[in-house]
Formats: structure tokens, sequence, C-alpha cells
């Protein structure tokens, strides 16, 4: 346990170093569950990111959850639109329409879903046999049709995402979770319901694999007329008129860094943290692959030009509110940017005038020391092809 443990002869303690704790992570992901380089490493930047939220962004979630507890409490048996539960269709349907015209749509619309009784909801789930358990952030228990029996108990399990998207693994981890609730108390497939409320953009396939897997979808748009059939529109109205976080001067910008050996294919890897770090950025699909496209080439050059003994290249990626900036260094003999150009020298990839057409910015310092590529991706916030969310007030 030498570097793992420490000890004062009274006391013993697990090391609390990030690299070791990276690295075990690695170990066991790669070793014990079969998992390859570029997916341990992008589960390694999504739990930095995660764990990088501010604290309004948890005070939004556990605001939005309070929001939505008071919702199903007012339930009773009522009968909304079922359009109120799924983003594809409520999008599909109401693109670019006018407040007025959402709110005639919901009444005239057929598809209606009988809301049950909820009896109780609070926050998570507690498990009988290992104590106490968390893993939903609402859980609510209602009977239908008003009728208090076992064989009409309904739960319902809800997740509240306030992230910019809504991405692939959150629904994933969403709906095991729920398998695993639905084993626990024994249910059947009709008597769990499985509900994410969500704010930011949701990518077509994210919303086919909600309805895949019979998970209910409701947009912050949805949720607005949901509360007023309630009578709670003033409530999400108060909320939302709270002024957004400003991004201070001195706020530091997300920051990763990553060693990576020259060998063939390796720069995958770069790729997909490129990845993570631009999803989390709520990018289109377009720039996405951009930037994947241009660390792709960076690593590439690296790998082929620099002659680095070390075989290896230091990977940095920095993420501020306006830009991406990524960096590829080596440590090899440097060269002239202008023999990189000789596609005849190269197997794959076109090389540094590609990625100039790629990023916004590109920087190249060179010496006997090795050689440093910096490529600046300016973000332009907006709806792209690939993260759409419905026009608010149309």
């Amino acid at each position: 346990f030498k570097g793992l443990l420490k000890s004062d002869f009274e006391h013993i303690e697990f090391i609390r170093d990030p690299v070791l704790s990276d690295f075990l992570f690695w170990a066991f992901e790669r070793g014990v569950l079969g998992k390859n380089t570029s997916q341990v490493a992008a589960s390694i930047v999504q739990a930095k990111i995660s764990g990088s939220l501010v604290e309004g962004d948890r005070e939004a979630q556990e605001e939005s959850a309070e929001v939505a507890k008071e919702m199903m409490r007012r339930w009773d048996c009522r009968e909304v639109p079922a359009l109120l539960f799924d983003f594809g269709k409520f999008q599909e349907r109401f693109r670019e329409k006018g407040l007025l015209e959402i709110v005639i749509g919901l009444e005239e619309d057929a598809g209606k879903v009988r809301l049950p009784k909820i009896s109780s909801v609070s926050t998570g789930y507690r498990t009988l046999r290992g104590g106490s358990r968390f893993d939903f952030d609402l859980v609510a228990y209602g009977f239908q049709d008003g009728d208090f029996s076992e064989e009409n108990l309904v739960i319902w399990a809800v997740d509240v995402n306030t992230e910019k998207t809504l991405k692939h693994a959150a629904v994933e981890h969403f709906e095991n979770r729920c398998r695993l609730l639905s084993l626990d108390k024994g249910l059947n497939p009709d008597q769990l319901r499985k509900w994410i409320l969500f704010d930011g953009a949701a990518d077509p396939v994210i919303v086919e694999l909600s309805d895949r897997y019979g998970i209910y979808l409701t947009h912050r748009t949805q949720m607005r007329f949901f509360l007023n059939l309630f009578g709670m529109q003033e409530l999400e109205k108060g909320k939302e008129e709270k002024p957004p976080p400003e991004t201070r001067a001195d706020e530091k910008p997300l920051e990763f860094e990553l060693v990576l050996p020259i060998k063939a294919d390796t720069e995958i890897v770069a790729a997909r943290v490129a990845e993570e770090v631009a999803a989390y950025a709520a990018v289109d699909k377009d720039t996405v692959d951009q930037i994947k496209m241009a660390i792709i080439e960076a690593c590439i050059n690296a790998f082929e030009h620099s002659g680095s003994e070390a075989g290896k290249v230091r990977l940095r990626y920095i993420l501020s509110p306006e830009r991406i900036e990524l960096f590829v260094q080596d440590e090899g003999k440097g060269f002239r940017p202008s023999s990189a150009g000789d596609e005849s020298k190269r197997n794959r990839g076109w090389g540094l005038k590609l990625i100039s057409e790629l990023v916004d910015d590109v920087d190249i310092t060179t010496g006997e020391q090795g050689t440093t590529v910096r490529m600046v991706k300016n973000l332009r916030h907006g709806t792209g092809e690939g993260s759409t969310t419905p026009d608010d007030e149309g």
C-alpha cells in the first residue's frame, strides 16, 4: 500500500491524490471492466466536469425539483395533454408557434394522460436492506384512479437535468437506476413511470433513446404549460425572473491535461476527450466535429514529424465561456511549419493547413525542446442542427 495510505500509528487514511485517483479509476475500468482507453478517458473528463458545477447550478436543480414536487402533490387524478410528457412530438407540432397557438393546440389534442393521486413525494429512494440510498431527484408514490390498493400502486421516478444539453450518459444512467428500482420493488412495467425534466437542448438521438426506454421527457417550455394547469405559473415565473449568474472576471476556466503515448490510433482518445469538453460547452454538432478533426490532425503531426525520443505527447484542453483552447505538445526536435505540408510524406490527414481551416486561430511554437500547437475555437452559442429546443415564446 505504499503511496496509497498514510498513518500516524493511530489512524489510517487513503491519500487523496487526484493523479493517483485517476490512475486507480483507469486501472479498474480497463483491467476489471474491460473498457477501452478512449471510454475511460471520456469517463474521467465527464466526472471532472460534473464535479465542477457552480453552486448556482445545484441551486437551480433543487429549485426545479421543489417546483415539480409541489405540482405532483396537486395532480389528484386529473387528465393532462400527453404532449406535456413527449418532448419530441411537442417540439414537432409546436415549433415556431406562438403562446396562444400552443395553448389551443394542447386543449384540442385528443391524447391525454390520467395522472395518479400522489400519496407521497420525496427526494430519492430509500432501500430497506442497504440503508439510505438517494438515487433520484424525486420519487413519488401514487395510486391510479385514487384507488388505494396494491394493484393500483404506481411509482414515479424523476430526474431533474439543468445542464446545457441532455446527454446520452444521463439518460442511460437514469434508465439503469430505474431498472434497479423496479427489480428491488418487484414492480410490473406499468407500475413504474420514468420522467426526466430538463432545461437545455436535446439531440434527436437522445429523444429517440428516451422514447425507446419509455422515459417521459418534459422540457422547461412544456413545464410552463404544465404548471399553468395547476395554478402554479407564478411560482415558475418568479424562479425564471432571477438574474442568471454572471461570469466573474476572476473565474477560472476548466482545464484538463492528458499525456498519450505515440502509437497508432491514440489520437482517437484525444478526440474523445475533446468531444466531452465541447459537449459540456453545448456547441453544435458541426463545431464538435471540427474540434475533433483539428485535435486528430495535430496529434498526427506530432506523431509523424516530432521524432520524439520520449515517445509521448502532452495535450491540454482549456474551456472558458468564450472559447476552447487546445494544446498539443511534443518533446521532439522541432520542425518548420512549411515542411509539414508535404502531403507525400503523410499516410493520413491534411496537416496544418486543414487545422487552420477548422479552428479560428492556430499558433505554432517550435524549437529544440519540441513543438507546441495551440488551437483556438471561439464558441458561438446558439442552437445548432444537432441540438434543438423549441422556441419559448414563439
